[in-house]
């Protein structure tokens, strides 16, 4: 497929002059099987809307590079830029609206979606961008899914150790005696921050708090929180799934520098008066054809 890429982007080919460098490149191969590898090679580029057919010709689509006058281009690069916003979202760039210079525009909720479903479909178009966001949220699932089966692991073992006594984290509890069940996230935390002595405290009414967290209360629970922690936090399996789950979490935040720097590189082309790759369902359907015979 490179070898086709190369040659449309050179200049628009038909399938004989394609086939003709693919002869030149591989002079063993069947001529049937580059003639199948030609037609496979072109369907998927198609698909991706990288290349457009125009009376047997094939041209490489920079949405065409080839315009039915500069109203039909200006639509399609405004369109664009108003994806811009998106795109960022999409690759977490983010920045503080007085430090762009840029008013702010509101955007309901359902045109955000909108406009995210849009970008993404522009940039699956791209041989370099799209791989790497795919690669990214493959990476945010596996952290995601390691860390909840890490909670629910030590959940298990906290409902085991303190029964009817462990509450829900999210809502207020008036009981006198209890254990919050956000104990596992922050066993994980204290894992990898490796603070010592754990940083427990007790209050006169019995609260007992941990890094600034309300984790349960009744003085008569301290000690047994307290060995559970410990416990939890020493114990070479957990230590071994957390620094794993941190490790997976490091490479999605490089894999999402490099995302940021391609759609970055890409935001100042558009910017420049580049439009967008590819099509989405609410690119413009604007062509203006510029008649240019004379009247006689």
């Amino acid at each position: 497929m490179k070898q086709i890429i190369d040659a449309l982007e050179k200049k628009p080919c038909n399938k004989k002059e394609l086939l003709t460098i693919l002869r030149d490149l591989f002079p063993k191969k069947h001529e049937e099987a580059l003639r199948k590898k030609c037609e496979r090679s072109l369907n998927k580029l198609r698909t991706l809307g990288l290349v457009e057919e125009h009376n047997g010709v094939y041209h490489w689509y920079f949405y065409l590079n080839i315009y039915e006058g500069h109203e039909d281009r200006n639509a399609k690069l405004l369109h664009s830029k108003r994806l811009v916003p998106a795109m960022k979202r999409i690759a977490g760039i983010y920045a503080h609206p007085n430090l762009t210079g840029q008013p702010i525009e509101f955007e309901s909720q359902e045109e955000a979606l909108i406009r995210d479903a849009c970008a993404e479909k522009h940039l699956s178009a791209y041989e370099i961008i799209w791989p790497r966001f795919g690669e990214l949220e493959r990476k945010k699932e596996t952290a995601e899914k390691e860390k909840d089966k890490f909670n629910l692991y030590l959940t298990q073992k906290l409902r085991t150790a303190f029964g009817g006594k462990l509450v829900n984290s999210s809502k207020g509890n008036r009981s006198k005696s209890y254990v919050k069940d956000n104990i596992p996230s922050l066993v994980y935390s204290q894992i990898l921050s490796n603070q010592q002595p754990l940083p427990l405290e007790v209050t006169d009414d019995g609260e007992i708090w941990l890094d600034g967290l309300l984790i349960a209360k009744d003085k008569g629970l301290y000690s047994k929180v307290k060995r559970f922690i410990e416990k939890e936090t020493t114990d070479e399996s957990n230590i071994a799934t957390a620094f794993q789950i941190r490790k997976i979490g490091n490479e999605t935040f490089e894999d999402q520098l490099k995302l940021q720097h391609e759609v970055q590189k890409l935001i100042m082309r558009i910017e420049c008066g580049e439009p967008l790759l590819g099509s989405c369902e609410t690119c413009p359907k604007i062509y203006i054809k510029t008649d240019l015979k004379k009247e006689t």
